[in-house]
Order: structure tokens, then C-alpha cells, then sequence
């Protein structure tokens, strides 16, 4: 797949996905969600990281590694491995 073939995804639409998330379904205080903030710091463990990475596959139609959120500590590496590995681009700003 080359960068012209590869999704665009828009940052602001993935934060929100992620803030709604784990909002609903980790039960994490919305005031303590941002795109900046380690993963772990969620309290997300190896399962919950795994479903949220299904969650997102389905959410935007992409096919990530089931251990992407294990992988990565916040949002912009995610963000750096899905361009890296050829599955998105993701439109900052």
C-alpha cells in the first residue's frame, strides 16, 4: 500500500473516539482524558488494550496489531506506528 492508497484519518475524530471510550467503557473520568496522557496512566491492562484496539479497527475501518495501545505509552505514538507501518495517515491540526 502506498501513502496515497493508505486512509486518512483526521486526529480529532480518533481523540474523540478515544475520550468517548474510555469514558463509557473503561469508566475513566472524562476531566482526566487527553490525547497526551500515558495509556497505562487509564489503568488499561493487557485485555483492555486489546479490545480497545479492536474497538478502533472497527471504528475506522483500518486493521492495527491487537497490542498497538500496549505498544505505544500515548495517542501520538499510535498516531507515529499506524503512518510507520504504512495502515493510516493521520491529519493533525
Amino acid at each position: 500500500m502506498t501513502a496515497t492508497d493508505r486512509p486518512v484519518l483526521r486526529a480529532a475524530e480518533i481523540e474523540a473516539w478515544l475520550a468517548t471510550y474510555l469514558v463509557e467503557q473503561m469508566g475513566v473520568p472524562e476531566e482526566l482524558v487527553s490525547p497526551e496522557a500515558a495509556f497505562e496512566s487509564y489503568g488499561l491492562d493487557s485485555v483492555d488494550g486489546v479490545v480497545m484496539a479492536s474497538a478502533l479497527e472497527v471504528e475506522f475501518t483500518i486493521e492495527v496489531d491487537p497490542a498497538i495501545f500496549l505498544r505505544n505509552a500515548t495517542l501520538p505514538e499510535v498516531y507515529a506506528e499506524l503512518e510507520n507501518e504504512g495502515i493510516a495517515t493521520v491529519a493533525r491540526g
